[in-house]
């Protein structure tokens, strides 16, 4: 079992998770500013990783409502719908990041967009410790809210 948080640094869970579902949207849009970047640049080169981060990008969006719906009213099947789609980005991050380093290393990627590559794998391989951070507070206000495991 995952180690719960009693409050997230200077303010409760409760607010933290209203911050984290603002975080969350950030994401998204991050995610829809690469999209277009990589259309723009890179025609038809990273195919599967535009749609999946457009698909992802609207998860997120719809993830964040539920967090900061489910924060307010104390629904905490709504955390849990956040906690799934957050847990499955989070997954899908990290492939990426590692597929990322992998191409970039070998050379694989074209020339015009390697500095593209390189912002993107800075930039998601920090907000992934942010986001294992948020994980571990969204899931530490849910437990203790009473709701002891997911749907």
């Amino acid at each position: 079992m995952a180690r719960l948080l009693k409050d997230c640094f200077c303010c409760s869970l409760k607010t933290a998770c209203v911050y984290i579902a603002a975080y969350t949207m950030m994401i998204a849009l991050l995610l829809l500013i690469f999209n277009i970047n990589d259309v723009v640049l890179a025609g038809g080169v990273l195919l599967w990783g535009r749609i999946t981060s457009l698909v992802f990008a609207v998860l997120l969006i719809l993830a964040s409502v539920c967090l900061l719906r489910g924060t307010v009213r104390d629904r905490g099947d709504l955390l849990a719908v956040w906690l799934v789609v957050f847990f499955v980005y989070t997954i899908f991050s990290l492939v990426t990041f590692i597929w990322n380093v992998r191409y970039y290393y070998y050379g694989w990627f074209p020339d015009y967009i390697h500095t593209s590559v390189l912002a993107n794998m800075i930039i998601f391989g920090v907000l992934f410790f942010i986001d294992l951070f948020c994980l571990m507070a969204v899931y530490s206000h849910r437990h203790h809210m009473g709701f002891d495991s997911l749907p």
